[in-house]
C-alpha cells in the first residue's frame, strides 16, 4: 500500500513538474511588407504581435540565429511550406517549438495580413489570413484570439502527452 501511495505521489509530482516547466520557445520573424505600409505602423504591428505571444502563459520569444534564417529560406518556409525534411532539420538543429512568419500588404485602403504558425513540435503549419479596410491595428484584433487559441491548444496537447508518458512509466 505504501508503494502504491509513493507511485501515485510520484506520478502526481511529475505531472505538476511537466505542467510548470513546459516552456515553449517561439521565434517570431518580423513581418515582411508590400505596398504602401508606413514603417511606424509596421513596427507597431510587429510589437503588438510580439506582446500577444508574450501574454500567453508558458511561451517565450527567442532570437533567431543566422543559421535558422538560412534554413527558413532554404525550405521556403516563408511561403508557408515545410515538409518532412524541413521539420526534421528544425527539430534537430534549433531549440524552437514554434515559428511565426508573416507578411502584410496594402492595396488602396485594404490591408491584408498573412501569418503562418509553424508548429515544430507536431510538424504542422497553421495559416491565418485576415483583411481589413479599417487600418493595420484592426488586423490584430481580428486574429489575436485565433493565434492564442492555437498556441494554448499546442501547449495543452503537449502537456497531455507528457502526462500519458508519465502514467505509462509508473
Amino acid at each position: 500500500m505504501i508503494i502504491t501511495f509513493l507511485k501515485i505521489s510520484l506520478l502526481f509530482l511529475s505531472i505538476l513538474i511537466a505542467n510548470d516547466n513546459s516552456i515553449f520557445d517561439v521565434y517570431f520573424s518580423d513581418l515582411s511588407k508590400s505596398g504602401d505600409i508606413n514603417s511606424g505602423a509596421l513596427n507597431a504591428l510587429n510589437t503588438k504581435l510580439k506582446n500577444q505571444i508574450k501574454s500567453i502563459e508558458n511561451y517565450r520569444l527567442v532570437a533567431g540565429s543566422t543559421k535558422l534564417k538560412e534554413s527558413l529560406n532554404k525550405y521556403n518556409v516563408v511561403n508557408e511550406k515545410c515538409f518532412d525534411e524541413c521539420f526534421t532539420e528544425l527539430q534537430n538543429n534549433f531549440k524552437i517549438d514554434l515559428l511565426i512568419i508573416g507578411s502584410i500588404r496594402r492595396s488602396g485602403y485594404n490591408y491584408h495580413l498573412s501569418l503562418s504558425l509553424v508548429n515544430v513540435i507536431e510538424s504542422d503549419i497553421k495559416n491565418y489570413n485576415v483583411s481589413s479596410n479599417q487600418g493595420v491595428s484592426y488586423l490584430i484584433e481580428k486574429i489575436k484570439f485565433d493565434i492564442a487559441d492555437y498556441m494554448i491548444d499546442v501547449k495543452n496537447r503537449f502537456i497531455e502527452s507528457s502526462e500519458q508518458i508519465n502514467e505509462k512509466n509508473y
